[in-house]
């Protein structure tokens, strides 16, 4: 994931979940053909 986060210009500190798949996995984890990546922003508010 992190290799995805660099080629897409997205710093790891932008994204507070990564799914893949539906499923809540850590940056290190390595991407296989086929899976579906979903990237969520922290969220702030008050």
């Amino acid at each position: 994931m992190i290799d995805v986060l660099n080629r897409l210009g997205i710093k790891l500190e932008e994204v507070a979940i990564i799914l893949v798949n539906g499923m809540n996995v850590e940056p290190e984890y390595i991407l296989k053909d086929g899976d579906y990546i979903s990237l969520f922003p922290p969220v702030g508010g008050g």
